[in-house]
């Protein structure tokens, strides 16, 4: 009895009271960096795609040219990262064209309709030098906003999809991708190398010798 009670891990889910014994799902659980990340614009647009019900071209201005990030798993850290770096993960093959993010456009001052709208980013692009972004999204249905969970569930409650205005002033953009840290490990770039977004331990890290991405990460 005492060797197979020694033998059993239980797993408690943090905010829930499932438990069971560790075995793959628990492993690919521990291999997930859950992160979120902040940028905030003096202005934001929203433009229908003709002919494209749900997305929408997202426009942002005077967007700082530094991004803080959060996470909560598997460690609770917190730093920033650059824009153009963030950016990179839309490229053709990065993590984020494969697995677009959610992220909650809050709006500052709202004047009508709502104050919060919910979106799946398909693609981005940024200009630092502009210090502008525009990127493709994709309104989620009231319905699947009312039912995310982790950091955009408040946002996805107050979330209207049939009151969106089309110049929504000051925004906050909460960006919410759930990845696999292998996915998206910062190589080794070194002098001027280029890494990926995420360094040792599926974090921002800092480059080295002015790269783009040392031996730490992604140069910011």
């Amino acid at each position: 009895m005492v060797r197979v009670l020694a033998a059993l891990v239980v797993v408690v889910a943090v905010g829930g009271a499932s438990v069971g014994t560790a075995g793959p799902a628990a492993a690919r659980g521990r291999d997930r960096v859950s992160m979120l990340f902040s940028l905030s614009a003096t202005g934001a647009t929203m433009v229908p795609v003709a002919g494209a019900p749900g997305r929408y071209d997202l426009g942002l201005t005077g967007v700082d040219p530094w991004v803080v990030w959060f996470a909560d798993r598997p460690t609770r850290r917190s730093g920033v990262v650059s824009l153009a770096r963030l950016a990179a993960q839309w490229d053709a093959g990065a993590p984020f064209a494969t697995d677009p993010p959610n992220a909650a456009v809050v709006l500052h001052a709202p004047t009508a309709g709502t104050d919060t709208v919910v979106v799946t980013i398909q693609s981005l692009r940024s200009d630092p030098a502009a210090r502008a972004v525009s990127a493709r999204v994709r309104v989620l249905e009231a319905t699947r906003a009312d039912a995310l969970g982790g950091p955009l569930a408040y946002h996805g409650r107050r979330h209207d999809p049939a009151a969106i205005p089309a110049a929504l002033g000051p925004v906050s953009v909460f960006v919410d991708p759930e990845v696999a840290a292998p996915a998206v490990a910062g190589g080794s770039g070194g002098n001027g190398g280029r890494g990926g977004l995420l360094g040792p331990g599926g974090f921002p890290g800092n480059g080295g010798n002015g790269g783009a991405g040392g031996a730490g990460g992604p140069g910011v």
